[in-house]
């Protein structure tokens, strides 16, 4: 069984679209907090996706929590370039714009072009005192 998970993160909350091999595309949105993401982890186990290769696009600081927290309980994760998502989005013809259809095109993207999943690296920035995630793949 091959599970996929697309992801478009904002700042109040995750949507979520998984893929199953065969079966009809799934989803689910939860709060973007720790909260929100063990429900998203629960979910996730009862669909028989435990491990799913998690894909998301790299929009700054409101993905970082989701592919922390995941990342932890080990599932793989591969945090992508907009500018590749939007790509593909163009090249399969795709204009509407809502974060259930971005979900589900995240994780077509992910089936279909495989990125590779990265390991997270923290760097401490002093100037804004907060620390920064960067995934190296």
């Amino acid at each position: 069984m091959t599970a996929i998970v697309g992801v478009d993160s904002a700042k109040d909350q995750v949507d979520v679209c998984l893929l199953i091999d065969d079966t009809p595309l799934q989803y689910q949105t939860v709060p973007n907090n720790k909260r929100g993401l063990n429900k998203l982890d629960r979910w996730l186990n009862k669909q028989g996706a435990n491990g799913a290769h998690i894909c998301l696009e790299a929009t700054g600081i409101y993905g970082d929590l989701l592919a922390d927290t995941l990342h932890r309980r080990e599932y793989p994760i591969s945090v992508v370039n907009p500018a590749r998502i939007k790509a593909y989005a163009q090249s399969q013809l795709r204009r509407n714009k809502t974060d259930k259809l971005d979900a589900a095109l995240i994780a077509d993207f992910c089936r279909t072009q495989a990125p590779i999943s990265g390991r997270r690296l923290t760097l401490n920035n002093r100037r804004c005192g907060r620390s920064s995630a960067i995934w190296m793949i």
